[in-house]
C-alpha cells in the first residue's frame, strides 16, 4: 500500500450503527475508502469476511471501556450483539428491544452512545491499518461458522427445520456470547463471567477411565480442560498434538465445577486453552482451583 494514501473521513464510521449496523449487507458499499485504508478491498474479502473483520474490531474496542452497560449498549448499537431477538432490528428498535430486556433506559443508552460509545469506537476502528490487523484465519472461521448457525433458526411461525439445528444454532451463541465476556473481562470481577459459565454446556475431554483428562502445569497446578466447542477441541489437538483424549463427555459448567471439587487433589479449570500463535488467547477463560472452592453453586439458580 502507499504510504501517501490519505486517511478517509472519520464521518463515514461515524455512521456504522445505522440501520443494521455492522450486519448490512451493504458494508462494501458504505464503507468505501476505509476498505483501502484497512487493505480489505481484495478479492477474496466478501461481505461476510468483512463484517467478521467489523465485529471483532468493534467488540475488541468495546472491552476497553471501563462501564458493563456501555459495553451492552456498543455492542446492541453496533449491532454485534448475539441476541436472537435484537440482531434482526433496526437501530432504534433494537434500542427499544434494549430497554424491554435489559431495562438500560432507551435515552439514557442514546446518550452513552452518543457522548462516550461512538467516539471511542471510532477512534479505535480509525487506527486500524492494513494487514497487521486482519483477524487470524483460525477466529475468522469462528466467526463466520457462528453467523452461518443463525441460518438454521426457523421462524418463530414455522417448525418446518429440524429440531436439532435449532439446538446447534444456541449452543453456538452461547459459546459465543460467553467467549465474548471473557475478552472483555479486565480483572474487576468475574462474577457475570462465571454466571454466563455455569449453565454453558462444555466439551470435556476424558481419558481411558472416562475421567476428566488432568494436566500438570508450572502455574496452576493441576488443571482439567474444557471446551465451548467441537471445533475449538480439534483445533487444540492438532496444534498440540495431545493424544490422552480417549473421549469426550458433555457437561454443563455447573456440573463441571462440582466434578472438579470431588477429584483427589485440588484441581483448576481452563475453558478453551490457547494452543499456537494463531488462537484466540483473549478468549481463554482460568478458574483457579481456590476460586472454585469459593463459588456457591447452590445460590445460583438454573437458567
Amino acid at each position: 500500500m502507499s504510504s501517501r494514501l490519505t486517511k478517509p473521513s472519520q464521518s463515514v464510521l461515524e455512521n456504522l450503527h445505522k440501520g443494521m449496523g455492522v450486519r448490512s449487507d451493504k458494508l462494501r458499499d458504505s464503507l468505501g475508502e476505509w476498505l483501502a485504508w484497512w487493505q480489505l478491498d481484495t478479492d477474496d474479502v466478501d461481505n461476510y469476511i468483512l463484517r467478521a473483520h467489523l465485529m471483532h474490531w468493534v467488540n475488541e474496542a468495546l472491552a476497553g471501556l471501563a462501564k458493563i452497560e456501555d459495553r451492552t449498549i456498543g455492542e446492541v448499537a453496533y449491532n454485534t450483539t448475539w441476541c436472537l431477538d435484537m440482531r434482526s432490528l433496526w437501530y432504534v428498535a433494537r434500542m427499544d428491544r434494549l430497554q424491554e430486556l435489559e431495562s438500560i433506559n432507551k435515552n439514557t443508552a442514546v446518550a452513552a452512545y452518543r457522548n462516550t460509545i461512538s467516539k471511542h469506537v471510532v477512534n479505535m476502528l480509525a487506527r486500524r491499518r492494513g494487514l497487521a490487523d486482519r483477524m487470524p484465519a483460525d477466529l475468522l472461521q469462528s466467526y463466520l461458522d457462528n453467523e452461518r448457525a443463525y441460518r438454521y433458526r426457523p421462524s418463530q411461525h414455522s417448525r418446518s427445520e429440524p429440531v436439532e439445528n435449532t439446538w446447534q444454532a444456541e449452543e453456538i451463541v452461547d459459546s459465543e456470547r460467553f467467549r465474548q465476556a471473557v475478552r472483555g473481562l479486565r480483572g474487576t470481577s468475574i462474577d457475570d463471567v462465571i454466571e454466563l459459565f455455569l449453565p454453558l454446556r462444555c466439551q470435556v475431554p476424558v481419558g481411558d477411565s472416562a475421567q476428566p483428562v488432568m494436566a500438570r502445569t508450572p502455574s496452576l497446578g493441576w488443571v482439567v480442560y474444557a471446551f465451548t466447542s467441537l471445533t475449538l477441541l480439534r483445533d487444540y489437538q492438532q496444534t498440540t498434538g495431545n493424544r490422552t483424549i480417549a473421549g469426550l463427555t458433555e457437561l454443563t459448567g455447573r456440573e463441571l465445577l462440582a466434578r472438579v471439587r470431588n477429584l483427589r487433589d485440588p484441581a483448576s479449570i481452563v475453558v478453551d486453552p490457547a494452543a499456537g500463535d494463531k488462537s484466540d488467547v483473549h478468549a481463554m477463560f482460568v478458574l483457579p482451583a481456590p476460586v472454585i472452592a469459593m463459588i456457591d453453586l447452590a445460590e445460583v439458580p438454573e437458567k
